[in-house]
């Protein structure tokens, strides 16, 4: 669409932490008119395609937080996926990000948040426990990404 952002959360194998990033950036693009200009997706570095979310994704984000997941596909990060501002949930996954040759200004999400140095641990292999922090950390950061996001669309230099 003209005029949009397209913004691309990145995580290792984009079956928990960027497909929750995704979602609670959309549920707040249909609630908030000012963010109605953003397009969200996601992906994963070392991404199986056409993966399923884990199930205990799937569960804590539907019953802490109201989002089914089960139609999330997993995606692999390539260099031809077009996005304005891709944000990383970790440094590993930012350096690994760098490496393939993402298109968008790219940050750590923390850090694009205004939280400089935080990220989100990898879940996986983690108890239901671990994926309820993950989906609370990651939702805290998406609000604040929201909120930058809110202001008039403008090009996202990378930090370096």
């Amino acid at each position: 669409m003209p005029g949009s952002q397209r913004v691309l959360f990145v995580c290792a194998g984009n079956i928990c932490r960027s497909p929750m990033a995704e979602a609670f950036l959309r549920r707040l693009i249909d609630e908030r008119p000012g963010l109605r200009h953003v397009e969200v997706f996601s992906a994963g570095t070392i991404a199986s395609d056409g993966a399923g979310p884990l199930a205990q994704t799937v569960r804590v984000m539907q019953t802490d937080h109201g989002i089914d997941l089960t139609g999330h596909r997993a995606r692999r990060l390539t260099a031809n996926l077009d996005a304005d501002l891709v944000l990383a949930m970790d440094r590993h996954v930012s350096d690994e990000a760098r490496e393939i040759g993402t298109s968008g200004a790219l940050h750590l999400i923390g850090d694009f948040a205004g939280l400089p140095g935080e990220e989100v641990v990898d879940p996986y292999g983690g108890s239901l426990d671990d994926h309820r922090a993950c989906a609370s950390k990651v939702k805290r950061l998406v609000e604040a990404v929201a909120r930058k996001l809110e202001r008039p669309p403008s090009r996202f230099a990378a930090r370096t």
